[in-house]
């Protein structure tokens, strides 16, 4: 993702007005991102560029377009308190968009008997290229 980029998402995220983070006191923490049912994980990428930005150590336990069996732990982030709350937010809209995309998509080239996917409808550019970046992370580990 280009940094211009993250730096829009993360302003449009924040905004000017976020005190929330200010009630945290400045501490080292460490968080865990857990699947909530089975998918196929995508935005781990994204993710750790994020976590990179706020200054935040994070492990991943998974790899993009893997399957993941609900209430596995995918990801680890250790870091500042308030980095990770300034950073989970976006890290998990990403996450849970592009993870929705591609289970979607296994279950669709599923049920077509393992042909290619459709087309998608018209969408905000950059929301088109995690689209088809979530899709192709599972069609490349299960061709």
């Amino acid at each position: 993702m280009l940094r211009s980029e993250l730096e829009r998402f993360i302003g449009e995220d924040l905004g000017e007005w976020d005190d929330s983070s200010t009630l945290i006191p400045e501490l080292t923490a460490c968080g865990i991102i857990i699947a909530k049912e089975d998918c196929i994980i995508s935005g781990l990428a994204e993710a750790v560029e994020i976590f990179q930005y706020f200054g935040l150590k994070s492990e991943l336990l998974f790899d993009d377009g893997e399957f993941v069996p609900a209430m596995s732990t995918v990801l680890e982030v250790v870091g500042s308190a308030r980095k990770i709350l300034q950073s989970e937010r976006l890290v998990l809209n990403f996450m849970a968009r592009m993870s929705g995309i591609s289970t979607l998509t296994r279950e669709c080239v599923l049920l077509a008997g393992g042909g290619a996917s459709g087309s998608h409808a018209q969408d905000h550019p950059r929301i088109s290229i995690i689209r088809e970046e979530s899709g192709l992370s599972w069609r490349r580990r299960h061709p």
